[in-house]
């Protein structure tokens, strides 16, 4: 019994690793506590790959969650903007593997003579489809972008717990926003 809970605690930690890659950036000397209000906007893209209006909204209200953690609230005329975007990005790959078989030639002390060698390769060729979140906070009065925050992961194409992925998406990507959660 005790072998069979150590299994299942390992399955579901290994359930729950995730292979989404965050990476942010932000400008060092900026004073976030100035600012109060943001405006959020969807940036859409203008490749043949869209986001679903469904996960749209989700990612909508995820921003918005860790808008009002953070204190701040939404504002047609805001300090902040946020702009979003998601690409998909398809790419072909190839993996070759090359297999030769040899032996030694018979001959006089093993030197000259005949020998055999076979060989054989085989090639592979797999589509991968990569979705990237990116986030981008922009001041409203000089258009600089003050943080950038991305997340990039494989799309298997499964929307089974698409809500929960992409809370837990955006929440990774604010871990590092430059305005921290409030008590």
């Amino acid at each position: 019994m005790k072998k069979l809970l150590v299994f299942a605690a390992a399955i579901s930690l290994l359930a729950s690793c995730s292979s989404t890659k965050i990476l942010t950036d932000s400008v060092s000397d900026v004073d976030f506590s100035v600012y109060q209000t943001v405006k959020i906007e969807y940036q859409p893209n203008e490749g043949p790959q869209h986001i679903n209006p469904i996960n749209a909204q989700r990612v909508e209200n995820a921003i918005q969650e860790q808008i009002k953690d953070r204190g701040l609230s939404e504002a047609e005329e805001a300090d902040l903007k946020i702009v979003w975007g998601v690409g998909i990005d398809i790419q072909t790959n190839y993996s070759t593997n090359s297999t030769f078989y040899g032996s030694r030639g018979y001959g006089y002390r093993r030197f000259g003579g005949y020998g055999h060698g076979s060989g054989y390769s085989t090639t592979q060729e797999y589509t991968t489809k990569t979705g990237v979140l990116q986030v981008a906070l922009i001041d409203s009065s000089t258009d600089q972008v003050l943080w950038l925050g991305s997340a990039s992961d494989n799309i298997n194409g499964n929307n089974k717990k698409a809500d929960e992925k992409i809370k837990t998406v955006i929440e990774k990507v604010f871990e590092a926003f430059p305005i921290g959660k409030q008590s």
